[in-house]
């Protein structure tokens, strides 16, 4: 379990490493000051805990919060934000990142610790549960993507990228040859396969904290360019694979 200590003021930041590493023995500490640092350990390490004072020099710690959640990560981290202020303007802002939980400061360093540990055990059933780290490559990288897993798009794009491994024919036959093929693997029509696909495009496109998608098109992907792309990373990270 990796857990991110986001504090500027370092007598507070002492005390809850001292309580966070006795109430939390095996999880793995890593305190930082400011909200630039925060951001940036947060995309090396991957942490699946983050606890954040709203207010953090450099980067609005916020700021560094929302920037957070706007990257692509297979998972999200688990946010535990602290504030001094808790206006009506603060909590809507904290709000809107979704957070495990909210705490007012001063708080009881016991009680914040208590609830870490729950947020720890929340996570590691999760984890347990969908097992992330374990799936596929295609199904990790569809879902980085923002492909909800629980769509047929998802089910259909899974079929077609497996389908153009090694038949070059299929790649520039979408509508002749892969969806049909699919379709009948499903018991459904062409028609459907290659709406559901694109539903599934357009839901992921509309969603915020995709960076990744952004990065690798333009402009919302057809069927045929989202299918091309994948299809090409999932060979490079093949390769690279190998190659180590």
């Amino acid at each position: 379990m990796k857990i991110i200590l986001a504090e500027a003021d370092e007598d507070f930041r002492a005390m809850l490493v001292l309580y966070l590493t006795k109430g939390l023995p095996a999880a793995k500490l890593e305190a930082v000051k400011d909200g630039r640092a925060l951001v940036e350990c947060v995309w090396a390490a991957k942490p699946e805990i983050v606890i954040a004072n709203a207010f953090l020099p450099e980067l609005d710690g916020l700021s560094a919060l929302e920037e957070i959640r706007q990257r692509s990560f297979v998972r999200q981290p688990e946010l535990v934000i602290m504030s001094a202020s808790c206006s009506p303007m603060m909590q809507e802002a904290v709000c809107s990142l979704h957070p495990a939980f909210f705490t007012a400061l001063p708080c009881d360093l016991r009680q914040l610790t208590a609830q870490v540990t729950l947020c720890c055990r929340e996570s590691v059933r999760k984890t347990n549960f969908r097992s992330w780290k374990h799936e596929k490559p295609l199904h990790r990288l569809l879902r980085e993507l923002g492909i909800s897993s629980q769509s047929k798009g998802f089910r259909y794009l899974e079929s077609c990228l497996q389908r153009m491994e090694g038949t070059e024919e299929l790649r520039g036959s979408l509508t002749k040859v892969l969806y049909p093929e699919v379709a009948r693997q499903f018991h459904t029509s062409s028609c459907n396969v290659e709406r559901s696909i694109r539903s599934a495009i357009v839901a992921a496109w509309d969603q915020p904290g995709f960076l990744l998608q952004k990065q690798l098109f333009f402009r919302r992907p057809t069927n045929g360019e989202f299918l091309n792309v994948v299809y090409h990373l999932l060979q490079e990270q093949s390769q690279t694979k190998e190659g180590t």
